[in-house]
């Protein structure tokens, strides 16, 4: 049996108790503004975009090292893909255009427009699809553009979309698209409107509508997956459901979850699920805060403030650690000295190794080309995600069961019971 090239997340039960809880510089910080994070599992790596020297790094261990030779402007978002078609290791940077980099070297792919710039992006890995919203040059609001991620391997020069949407609710320059997720076959869309700014793209239709009744308006700043739940923050108008809630709610594809309206009067960020929390982020401080409970009105936990000015403008969770990029500098009692970028650790006495011999867990063969085996004792709840987080199969099982997975790619196996709740990045070859 093969041992799991790497543990994407853990998150204990709740009798398991905390070791440390502290923010700390990461390597020797970055030299300006962070824009985008992206974990790529399969690298070990986690990468970095913003305007910072070089513009483009990874975290590899405890040290940042810049992708060489990237000329383009600063960039917004940031993510690394590969597939049976594209090489491991490729890098995408929404900037002024799309920029690639595979087998050691950038290429710029305009798209037949030029765009003044890209603000978020996306992948749908099942039909290995990018999707990027930006705003043409010369054009009244935003589109959002649909490549095959074959054409940045196969194809120079001018990418050609497959597939262009608009709406008259996207906004113009003074506004911008925020946020792309994708959860269940559909784009969310998290933008700044005053009458809609959350939207859905049925990728099986192309259906473009608004989300909810009443949907949300004014600005969605962040959008973020978990258990089949989108989470969203950012400064929007209240609704009733049960109870009125702003700036902080979740959606299951049918209705919107109150949080009570203990954020009423804050301006939220990025969002981020860590450890079994969700970690939220103000927009015009680096104040970084927990919801704890689920679905109920539980108070708001500040937790080691980085500073009192500045922004976070991207997280991720990386080798068990969750990491926050933005524009701030900060000197906590002369030792830690943060630039732009830090982490925060939650870390619990039990391994996961020590978690999976004491409840009996195996998942194996890892890479696997047929059938993957999970073998756990009593009865459990398999969830099988794709690379974005996407859940794609839900099964009840008992003792040791074998599923097959037709598509090569990365996949994260999550099993839970009343003893067990973990997740496990597997291959598919």
């Amino acid at each position: 049996m093969k041992k799991s090239i790497l543990t994407i997340a853990i998150t204990m039960i709740s009798t398991l108790s905390m070791l440390s809880q502290s923010w700390t510089q990461v390597g020797s910080g970055l030299s300006s503004t962070v824009n985008g994070l992206y974990t790529d599992a399969s690298a070990n790596r986690l990468y970095a975009t913003g305007a910072f020297t070089g513009k483009v790094a990874y975290l590899s261990g405890s040290t940042w090292s810049v992708v060489p030779s990237y000329t383009g402007t600063t960039g917004n978002s940031i993510l690394s893909y590969s597939s049976t078609i594209i090489p491991m290791g490729t890098i995408i940077v929404c900037a002024d255009k799309i920029y690639s980099y595979e087998t050691g070297a950038w290429s710029a792919r305009t798209t037949g427009n030029a765009l003044s710039k890209y603000t978020a992006s996306c992948v749908d890995s099942l039909t290995d699809y990018l999707y990027v919203a930006g705003l043409p040059i010369g054009a009244s609001s935003y589109k959002i553009f649909k490549y095959d991620l074959a054409d940045l391997y196969v194809v120079s020069g001018t990418l050609t979309p497959v597939a262009t949407y608009t709406s008259p609710n996207f906004p113009t320059s003074t506004g911008k698209i925020n946020d792309l997720k994708i959860l269940n076959n559909v784009l969310y869309i998290g933008l700044e409107n005053s009458g809609a700014a959350l939207m859905q793209l049925d990728l099986s239709t192309s259906s473009l509508t608004t989300v909810g009744t009443p949907t949300i308006a004014v600005n969605v700043k962040c959008l973020s997956v978990n258990s089949n739940q989108l989470y969203v923050t950012g400064s929007f108008n209240s609704f009733n459901n049960p109870t009125p809630s702003n700036n902080l709610t979740s959606y299951n594809g049918t209705a919107f979850q109150s949080y009570g309206s203990l954020m009423n009067s804050a301006t939220l960020g990025q969002n981020q699920m860590y450890n079994g929390k969700l970690y939220v982020a103000g927009s015009t401080n680096t104040l970084v805060k927990v919801v704890t409970g689920t679905n109920t009105a539980s108070p708001i936990v500040s937790i080691y403030p980085m500073a009192t000015t500045g922004s976070i403008n991207t997280m991720a969770v990386y080798n068990g650690d969750l990491y926050a990029g933005g524009t701030f500098t900060v000197s906590t009692g002369g030792s830690s000295h943060f630039d732009n970028i830090a982490k925060y650790n939650s870390s619990v006495t039990t391994t996961l190794n020590n978690m999976q011999q004491s409840n009996n867990v195996n998942i194996y063969p890892n890479p696997f080309t047929n059938n993957l085996t999970i073998d756990v004792e009593n009865s459990y709840i398999l969830d099988v995600f794709d690379y974005t987080g996407r859940k794609i199969r839900t099964i009840n099982c008992n003792g040791k069961t074998e599923i097959t997975l037709e598509k090569s790619g990365i996949y994260f196996i999550e099993v839970n019971n009343e003893n067990i709740h973990f997740i496990k990045k597997v291959i598919k070859e």
